[in-house]
């Protein structure tokens, strides 16, 4: 029988994740691909039942089968599902817009941002670069999608939060004998 973090990243990748895996060359590499992100996943949820625990007042742990002890409902599965897509989406989001950018190195041996040029000439002198405005600006629109996705999924985050801190509060005071009002004939 799977784990509770097995069968929980195994949801994320079919359902949340399910376009990530279908660009593999073989069956063989598919499998593989989908084998190192359901580790991925596995290990990011172990390693973070603690957030999941001081957004929500809660005491959740992994016992050393992979399972949550105490065992969590669906309310605590999505609100970690949706911890694991902010954090995957903010992620993707910054290796896209690192891997759009570009630099050059100037005299002083520091980093720049490159422009748009494709070409700089002076005196019989060209420098020459292959142009990746297309490249950069459908990679920054990703980053930027990603980013979006990144946000969506805090706001639903923070929704969750919010609805199961106020449904699963125990209530502050309770009914009983220290309540009643006794009249004391002044007031």
């Amino acid at each position: 029988m799977p784990s509770d973090i097995d069968e929980l990243s195994e949801h994320i990748i079919n359902v949340e994740l399910d376009y990530v895996t279908g660009e593999a060359a073989s069956w063989d590499a598919a499998v593989a691909q989908r084998a190192a992100l359901k580790s991925t996943i596995s290990g990011y949820l172990s390693t973070n039942v603690g957030q999941m625990n001081v957004l929500l007042h809660t005491s959740f742990g992994v016992d050393s089968q992979a399972d949550f002890c105490p065992p969590i409902k669906a309310e605590e599965k999505a609100i970690l599902v949706q911890i694991y897509l902010r954090d995957y989406y903010t992620k993707e989001s910054r290796k896209m817009a690192a891997s759009t950018a570009t630099t050059s190195s100037t005299s002083a041996g520091s980093a720049i941002a490159a422009g748009d040029w494709v070409s700089i000439q002076e005196g019989d002198t060209v420098i020459k670069r292959s142009s990746t405005g297309s490249q950069r600006g459908g990679g920054i629109e990703g980053a930027k999608a990603l980013r979006n996705q990144a946000l969506d999924a805090k706001e639903l985050l923070d929704q969750l939060v919010r609805s199961y801190n106020m449904y699963q509060a125990m209530p502050l005071q309770v009914a009983g004998d220290e309540t009643a009002l006794i009249p004391t004939g002044t007031y």
